[in-house]
């Protein structure tokens, strides 16, 4: 939009980055502040919050004294919960990162929209995606305090195997489709969907890792996933290249859709890695 706005890219570029300093300013303060700083917090918020964070660590640290198990980094890649993660991860970002850099040229090429028309359809996909990380999330939470923690494993494995199917359905679907209005609805579940398994992702390391290795565990299968996603555009336009057609491309992106829940099978969400049965 901001390209047809402000004719051309160079304007548009400078407005964003613009409103991203207003935005800034705006904000800033805001995220800055603590309890402490921030004068709509009261004195009687303050304590309740002091109190509850000093009984939370007093937990935590009865409980790393009682269970703390060291574990060096070469374990976690010996163990096939990691690398489930891993791999799940990278299928979700294969498919964000695979569209969000050949979908606009898809919808162009294929059903022939024009910038403004990309500029509407992209708005919608992306607009409709972002709820999927927040819808998502929260109906994990809702799910697992309705069925008690005993069924955690179950419940993110479901979670992933519908995303998983959601997602493959999705790109199969849109590898048969020859309607704009179905190819964008294709688009804009599977991004839906896969933003759904990053914010599920996005717990695995917590869970499977000791406390003082989620941060590098975290770390391990960001760096797998952006490898991953860095990769795929280049195996697409090789694909779409050599063929002169998307279909295959799109089988692939399916594949990686099922990837994302077939791969989370191999994960115990229960179980931290080098904790005995």
């Amino acid at each position: 939009m901001f390209v047809l706005w402000l004719d051309g890219w160079r304007g548009a570029l400078i407005a964003i980055g613009a409103l991203t300093a207003v935005i800034v300013i705006i904000c800033g303060r805001r995220l800055m502040s603590t309890p402490d700083t921030n004068k709509r917090v009261n004195q009687a918020e303050r304590d309740y919050i002091k109190n509850a964070l000093e009984e939370e660590w007093k937990a935590n640290q009865a409980d790393s004294v009682a269970k703390k198990v060291k574990v060096r980094l070469t374990t976690y890649f010996m163990h096939k919960d990691f690398w489930g993660m891993c791999f799940g991860f990278t299928c979700g970002n294969a498919i964000a990162y695979g569209l969000m850099t050949w979908g606009p040229m898809y919808l162009a090429t294929v059903h022939h929209l024009d910038i403004k028309g990309l500029g509407g359809a992209l708005f919608i996909i992306y607009g409709v995606s972002v709820l999927g990380g927040l819808l998502g999330g929260t109906i994990t939470d809702t799910l697992k305090r309705k069925f008690g923690k005993e069924h955690y494993n179950k419940i993110m494995h479901c979670n992933l195997l519908l995303i998983g199917v959601m997602t493959g359905g999705a790109m199969l679907l849109l590898s048969q489709s020859d309607s704009l209005y179905m190819a964008i609805g294709c688009i804009t579940v599977a991004l839906f969907f896969q933003k759904w398994s990053g914010c599920l992702y996005w717990t695995v390391p917590t869970a499977l890792a000791q406390r003082e290795n989620i941060g590098t565990v975290g770390g391990c299968m960001n760096c797998v996933g952006n490898i991953g996603g860095a990769i795929i555009p280049l195996i697409i336009g090789a694909i779409v290249g050599s063929t002169g057609s998307y279909f295959l491309a799109l089988v692939l992106f399916a594949c990686f859709g099922i990837g994302i829940g077939l791969f989370s099978l191999l994960i115990n969400f229960k179980k931290k890695i080098g904790v005995e049965a």
